[in-house]
């Protein structure tokens, strides 16, 4: 029988991680293969949507990883969650974890937790989050969600767990977690950002951004007019890294002249996407000096069509994809004009 060495096993595991029901497969076929598989399967937990059932059995799962000394403290508080006479995982599941989503497991902890007391509950989700969040762990991707306050955890965000991140999802007025991150995260190659209109104060997502080295895609969603000049220059500063940007609101500046290395450019958001109320006049004239070489993916919703054909024009028809939205245009002649400039520009389309 042909025998194949663990990292032939592992190339195989990762080429399927997208397939869960071949690697579900993988771990019946023995115990080498099993090895390989599982840190592919549990890489991203929730990468699918869970049943309750699924949910419940992740939580018993997560439960046995508690160590003595947390079912100590929770036993001298009267708690005790009966996991004792559970036999022992044969993995430590939790460290093959990459991708942090808090918002998976605060609905986890929560949907098994609720029956217990609300004082009851905080201590027994802190325990749990301390097998998350060590020195044991390493994540590349954090999801903080906007709704949920974790300043009454005692989560320590300047974590060398974090000091790899290259995927960061998270909202401005985090401002404990974004000034942690900001100290120990210089990785970040993919931010996604929504800062609100009822905080000025962008202190801390700035100095997050500011730290990056190699900052690559940026998907900011901002409702707060006073921040978008400070967002620009920001984004201006990182020019020489950023390949793929995301805004929902018309640029006030002439940042988009400065983004010489952009590959996609998505100003396409119609559920979000306005002009900001402090700026009359938006500065869309900037496209009539802006080049954008390196541009493959346009997706557009610019209320100029004379932009968007310049746009077009200095893609040096490196253009592959353009998506504009219908109401965009309204004049037939300006439909004309842009398919006439999409038809000479873009061979490659």
């Amino acid at each position: 029988m042909l025998k194949l060495n663990k990292d032939v096993l592992i190339l195989i595991a990762e080429n399927l991680q997208d397939d869960i029901t071949s690697l579900c497969s993988c771990l019946l076929v023995n115990k080498s293969w099993c090895e390989a598989t599982v840190p592919i399967l549990w890489k991203i937990p929730g990468r699918m949507i869970l049943t309750k059932k699924a949910e419940d059995k992740l939580f018993n799962v997560i439960l046995l990883h508690l160590s003595k000394d947390s079912k100590d403290i929770l036993k001298k508080q009267g708690i005790d969650l009966y996991i004792e006479t559970y036999r022992p995982t044969s993995f430590n599941y939790i460290n093959f974890w990459r991708h942090l989503d808090l918002q998976l497991l605060e609905e986890t902890f929560s949907r098994n937790l609720k029956i217990l007391e609300v004082s009851t509950s905080s201590m027994i989700k802190n325990e749990l989050l301390n097998l998350f969040i060590n020195k044991y762990t390493k994540f590349i991707s954090l999801h903080i969600p906007e709704n949920i306050n974790y300043y009454k955890y005692r989560i320590s965000w300047n974590e060398q767990c974090f000091s790899d991140l290259k995927n960061l999802c998270c909202h401005e007025f985090h401002q404990n977690s974004l000034e942690g991150l900001a100290t120990i995260s210089k990785s970040i190659k993919k931010l996604f950002c929504c800062i609100s209109r009822d905080n000025n104060d962008i202190s801390r997502i700035v100095k997050l951004i500011e730290a990056q080295k190699n900052l690559n895609e940026i998907h900011m969603l901002c409702n707060n007019d006073e921040a978008l000049k400070t967002i620009e220059e920001l984004l201006i500063k990182k020019a020489d890294t950023i390949q793929h940007l995301r805004l929902d609101w018309e640029p006030v500046t002439k940042v988009l002249s400065h983004l010489v290395n952009l590959k996609i450019l998505d100003m396409e958001t119609p559920f979000f996407f306005r002009r900001s109320k402090n700026y009359e006049n938006p500065n869309l004239n900037q496209l009539e000096e802006t080049s954008l070489p390196a541009l493959k993916i346009l997706k557009a919703n610019l209320s100029s069509h004379i932009n968007l054909i310049r746009l077009i024009e200095t893609s040096n028809v490196q253009l592959t994809t353009i998506s504009i939205r219908h109401d965009s245009l309204k004049v037939f002649d300006e439909i004309r004009k842009l398919t006439q400039t999409i038809y000479q520009n873009c061979p490659n389309l």
